[in-house]
């Protein structure tokens, strides 16, 4: 998968011979234009340049895009204006209902303030492109020398290497911002993901604590009817201690899963990013039912490469790193070039002409800046190999993770449940048995 860039004798003199075909063009249209002055000639050069310009929520319709393919719920990006506050009426009216899993996304995506502080990242990434489009501003300079007569000179200079690299920086840019616009996306199922899982736990503790409820009425029972048996002389001590035991166990088992629901129930607010009277909701009371089989789990490291956003985003790093160090390798020779128009005035008269700036690469060839792009584009290209080994490992365990407790839950059903059922039937008649013989 590492990809290497070479340059040779033949694209240096590609590269040169380019370099000197546009500068003889450039110098050309500097001494057309020095005849039309430095002022026309600087207005001319900015309608040449030109300015760009993107919407405000520039990528977002993709995202949006990609949410509604793969998730269903809408998203907004919250701008300060009057949708905002339809959209935080749609997040009331959703939880005025017993909350579901689908609902509780829904909120999750409208209403969390990290998820909106990633949108900001694409108003980031829109500004750096534009900037990428933009050229540098000519530098205007002067002098003036005072004596028997005034000399003043005037010069207006832009940086054709600018120019020249300008196509390159914004695709560069460009590569970057579809990288933003995945990263942000990646969030918003990372954000529906963790919901999911927070979700389904909590109202997993609201059934076991019914349930963990029932017990504690059972073995206060049974703890009762053990001290007036003990009283009655017909259970010992020590029996008399079993039970009140596990009536202890299980109320403290009870602290603890009352202590772990509010955990989780405050978790969840976090992710929905509630706070106030509209922490009150409520859910459902008990999971829904497990499926009879699982759905078809073949081919799903494939797919799962296939559809990362995460990988996919780390890919674009790698191309726009790519793109960079291509252009970086192409105008290495060069650190400035600028080409522009001066008029000069001496007692013998006014003399306006072409002007040319170049660096010359004596101290500085690029090498250093060379390097760090190289080794910046090894760095990237190894992440994205480990990326894509850790989700295949991932996917497998939580393939493993499904399967397995799939099969537990349907033991627990044909097996464990059935005698759990006959154990309760059996001492609830030995319980009213006792009862009925004191």
């Amino acid at each position: 998968m590492r990809r290497r860039i070479c340059f040779g004798q033949r694209e240096l003199k590609k590269a040169v011979k380019g370099l000197f075909q546009q500068s003889v063009k450039a110098l050309w249209l500097e001494a057309v234009l020095a005849h039309l002055g430095p002022w026309t000639a600087l207005a001319i050069l900015g309608l040449l340049v030109g300015c760009a310009s993107l919407p405000s929520q520039h990528g977002f319709s993709d995202i949006e895009r990609l949410a509604t393919e793969r998730l269903g719920p809408e998203i907004r990006w919250n701008t300060g204006n009057r949708e905002d506050a339809k959209v935080a009426q749609a997040v009331r009216k959703l939880l005025e209902r017993p909350l579901t899993a689908e609902a509780a996304v829904q909120i999750a995506v409208l209403n969390s303030h990290l998820l909106q502080a990633s949108y900001e990242k694409l108003g980031i990434a829109r500004a750096d492109l534009i900037q990428a489009g933009l050229a540098k501003n000519p530098v205007f300079s002067g002098t003036a020398a005072f004596g028997p007569s005034i000399e003043w000179e005037v010069a207006l200079i832009e940086d054709l290497l600018d120019l020249f690299t300008l196509a390159a920086r914004k695709r560069a840019a460009e590569v970057g911002f579809e990288q933003v616009k995945l990263e942000v996306a990646s969030r918003v199922f990372d954000l529906a993901a963790k919901v999911r899982s927070a979700y389904y736990a909590l109202v997993g503790d609201a059934q076991a604590l019914a349930l963990l409820r029932t017990a504690a009425l059972s073995t206060e029972a049974a703890a009762e009817l053990a001290e007036r048996q003990v009283k009655a002389g017909t259970l010992s001590r020590l029996e008399q201690s079993m039970h009140q035991a596990l009536y202890a166990q299980t109320l403290l088992d009870l602290a603890r899963a009352e202590a772990e629901g509010r955990r989780d129930r405050e978790q969840l607010n976090r992710l929905l990013g509630l706070w106030g009277s509209d922490i009150r909701w409520e859910t459902p009371g008990r999971l829904p039912e497990v499926p009879a089989s699982l759905p078809e789990l073949a081919h799903l490291e494939a797919r799962a490469i296939a559809h990362s956003l995460r990988l996919s985003a780390v890919k674009r790093g790698v191309d726009a790193l790519a793109t960079t160090l291509e252009t970086a390798l192409r105008f290495r020779w060069l650190s400035l070039l600028g080409i522009g128009i001066a008029t000069h005035r001496e007692p013998d008269g006014q003399f306006t002409g072409p002007r040319i700036e170049l660096g010359l690469p004596i101290f500085d060839r690029g090498q250093a800046r060379l390097a760090r792009l190289e080794a910046k584009l090894r760095q990237s290209e190894e992440r994205l190999a480990a990326l894509a080994v850790d989700l295949r490992a991932e996917l497998r365990v939580a393939r493993d993770r499904l399967v397995a407790t799939h099969e537990q839950v349907h033991y627990l059903r044909r097996v464990l449940l059935p005698l759990r059922d006959t154990i309760l039937v059996e001492t609830q008649r030995q319980y009213n048995g006792m009862a009925r013989s004191l």
